[in-house]
């Protein structure tokens, strides 16, 4: 998800910290949000939404993540965290994301082999905006500031366009295309990987099906 102000000045990023799994990556920004739950969502919103919940979190989560095992053959989270924000701020950002949220597009991105995985395969990004007020940005940089995380898994960077579009920041697979389309701005690429829009983001996953096979 894209969560910006309303000027589309600033933006707020995941960051990849120390503990992620694949190091030449670390540091890296990505959009806020995460993979799908076949068990549970039903839709791109509903992974979206269950996705925030879970991770502006102050709770561990102690489970191994499935997909990063089978790439990497080990998986060690954000266990080590010694200093979270306080609940009720954590919440206050949260919901402040989750408030209005509006569909953008889908972009279909081919990801190259990488660990234990040999051949290449396809993702769709369903990509949603959220605008959030300066008081949220606020509470972000104070927590920030005092070395507090909001998130229970990497970090939340603050980063504005002028940055963004001068690359000051790596940005994971896709990334950068989508916010030089959303921006209408070039942003450089900290990976060249074939990304394209496929149009509006989908009410269901069923809808998908037409057109994708999971696997």
């Amino acid at each position: 998800m894209i969560v910006k102000s309303s000027d589309n000045n600033l933006f707020l990023f995941s960051q990849y910290d120390h503990t992620y799994p694949f190091k030449d990556f670390r540091g890296y920004i990505n959009l806020i949000g995460g993979g799908r739950d076949i068990k549970k969502d039903n839709s791109p919103r509903e992974t979206l939404e269950r996705e925030i919940n879970e991770e502006f979190s102050n709770i561990i989560d102690e489970n191994t993540d499935n997909f990063l095992y089978s790439l990497v053959g080990e998986y060690h989270n954000s266990a080590k965290i010694k200093q979270f924000s306080k609940t009720k701020e954590i919440f206050f950002i949260r919901d402040s994301i989750l408030e209005e949220i509006s569909p953008y597009k889908d972009f279909l991105i081919k990801i190259p082999p990488m660990g234990k995985l040999k051949t290449p395969f396809f993702v769709i990004h369903s990509v949603f905006v959220s605008t959030i007020s300066p008081d949220i940005f606020q509470e972000v940089y104070k927590n920030n500031n005092r070395k507090r995380r909001v998130v229970n898994e990497g970090l939340i960077k603050i980063i504005n366009k002028k940055d963004l579009i001068n690359g000051k920041f790596k940005t994971i697979f896709g990334v950068s295309y989508i916010m030089a389309d959303f921006l209408e701005k070039k942003v450089p690429l900290s990976i060249e990987i074939f990304t394209v829009p496929i149009g509006l983001t989908k009410n269901s996953f069923k809808e998908y099906e037409k057109n994708f096979i999971y696997i």
